[in-house]
């Protein structure tokens, strides 16, 4: 009886530390648009290899932007996400999905202000000229930092949207940002041993200890 209460004893802590290891963790989004003000295209192929079928974004065509990454924006300071998710459309019917193997994020305070500037790239490597390039610099209000806000301003010498596309031929696509929001919720950590799990695990051990005991 006390070797089988020993081991009853024992999954109750193993399954209190489970719980404890159960913490959410938090999924981030941020969301911008803006105008498309310039779109280049590097090294253009010749006339008689160029797709028609997905129309391009051109300059002056409105646009969105979104960033899914594991982790939470609470405050200035500096990021990392070794994995982020992009999605960017523009134009009629244009779509980019993409996943960065490499993203550093980094907020200051300027007054009233937060800087916001993020670098960001595809394949992880530096420099990032074999995959997706994305750099944003602007500002927002440093209250509206974790919210949703259309008061963005750009920083000096900085485009607020740039993206090279390294696609066949590779675009960059520079604009404006008009609108920032972020959001972020809660999303369930991988379990070791679920609680159903652990209560299977006690009955059985009651279980023989009356076997046992009869």
């Amino acid at each position: 009886m006390f070797r089988m209460g020993a081991a009853a004893a024992r999954l109750v802590l193993f399954a209190s530390l489970a719980a404890l290891s159960t913490f959410p963790t938090r999924a981030g989004t941020i969301t911008i648009t803006g105008v498309l003000s310039q779109v280049t295209v590097i090294r253009p192929l010749p006339a008689f290899v160029r797709g028609s079928a997905v129309s391009q974004p051109a300059e002056g065509d409105p646009y969105s932007l979104s960033l899914v990454f594991d982790g939470a924006i609470t405050d200035a300071g500096n990021y990392q996400f070794d994995q982020m998710s992009l999605t960017f459309t523009a134009g009629s019917g244009f779509s980019l999905q993409s996943d960065f193997a490499e993203t550093d994020l980094s907020i200051k305070l300027s007054g009233q202000d937060a800087i916001f500037s993020i670098f960001a790239c595809s394949t992880g490597s530096s420099p990032c000229i074999d995959g997706h390039r994305l750099d944003l610099d602007f500002s927002v209000p440093a209250d509206s930092l974790t919210g949703d806000t259309k008061q963005v301003s750009t920083v000096a010498d900085f485009a607020p949207f740039d993206l090279l596309v390294h696609d066949t031929p590779p675009i960059d696509y520079i604009g404006s940002v008009d609108h920032y929001a972020y959001s972020s919720a809660p999303e369930p950590a991988p379990i070791g041993l679920s609680a159903v799990g652990v209560l299977t695990l006690l009955i059985r051990v009651r279980r023989r200890g009356k076997s046992v005991v009869g």
